[in-house]
Parts: C-alpha cells; structure tokens; sequence
C-alpha cells in the first residue's frame, strides 16, 4: 500500500529547500562579489603599471634648445623628446602618448621612434580606464609648465589618479653649463599628436 505525503511532509522538504537555495545563493554571491574584487584589483594594477611607464617617460623629458616647438599637447595626445644619454652626446628620442577608445573604455598608446625611424608602440591599460586627459598647467607664481595627466578607472565614475609631472621650460636649457656637457642629438622630429 502506498501512502501519500502529509501536508507536514510537504512543509519540512519546502523548507528544507529553502534553506538548500539560500545557502546556495549566499556562496554564489559571495563568489561575484569576490570576483568583483580581483577585476577592481587587476584594473589598479594595470592602472598602476601605466602610471610607471608614464611617470619614467615624462620625468625623463628633454627639449632641443635650437627649436620652439618642444612638446605638443592636446587634450588625448601628448608628444615630447625622451632624453637618452649616449657618451657626450644627448640624444632626444621622440615620443607620442596616445588615448585610444575601445570597446569598454580607454587604452593609452605609447609610440617611440628611433635614431633608424622605426616606430615601436607599446599599449596599456585596456580595459582598466575609462577616460585619459592631458593638459599644460602653467604655475601663476614662477611661470613653470607641468604636464597634468587625469586617469579615471573603468569601474569607478571619479578621477582615479591625477598626476602632475613638471615639465621643463625650454629657456632653461639654454643655460651655457649645460652646453659643455655634451651635444644634444634630435633623433627624429616630433610625432605628431594623430
């Protein structure tokens, strides 16, 4: 004889599925939210790893003292001379950052000419940002140039990192001191901000 499953029955297996799918749907969350985290976290290392090479390129920027234009500027683009040292010579190696819209967000482009004229382009943060700006600031006080560049992460809607490196004022170099340390060696013309 078969016996038919009592209304109590019912009630203790619905909660005992209940409980089956809460604790099923607290791991499950737990897992996104933990997931979250290490894409927040990959996207600041990237961030921070582009921040690096954009700080060593700029704090490492040269002007040739025979021409005006030294640097060009707009709001995605930034091009300016590198300077590299090769026995008394200073060699100034031209380099162009880039903002490059993808799908999702913002790659900066890094693009490096050499003494031969071939170009090397290395790309950063894909995916990690979702805006890049450039700007010249001028100092109101001394009259200096800084290059102040705004990197806003992809997962967040406030500016991520501002950073203000100062850029060198092409009078400066003029300076006769200078001028017995070595020649300096444009190795190509600028590259132009498109």
């Amino acid at each position: 004889m078969r016996r038919a499953a009592t209304a109590v029955e019912l009630l203790i297996a619905v909660a005992v599925s209940g409980v089956v799918l809460f604790a099923l749907l607290a791991l499950w969350r737990g897992g996104m939210r933990m997931a979250r985290a290490a894409e927040g976290s990959s996207l600041l290392t990237s961030a921070m790893v582009l921040e690096e090479a954009l700080t060593q390129d700029l704090r490492g920027m040269g002007v040739d003292p025979d021409r005006r234009d030294t640097f060009f500027a707009s709001d995605a683009a930034l091009s300016f001379y590198r300077v590299r040292f090769e026995g008394v010579e200073v060699r100034l190696r031209p380099v162009r950052w880039a903002a490059v819209p993808r799908a999702g967000g913002v790659s900066l482009v890094r693009t490096e000419r050499d003494a031969a004229g071939k170009l090397a382009t290395q790309t950063f943060g894909q995916g990690a940002l979702a805006s890049v700006r450039f700007a010249l600031v001028g100092d109101r006080d001394y009259g200096n140039r800084y290059v102040r560049v705004d990197l806003v992460l992809r997962d967040r809607e406030e500016l991520a990192h501002a950073l203000l490196v100062r850029v060198p004022a092409p009078s400066g170099l003029g300076n006769p001191a200078l001028a017995v340390a070595g020649r300096v060696v444009p190795e190509a013309d600028l590259l132009t901000l498109k």
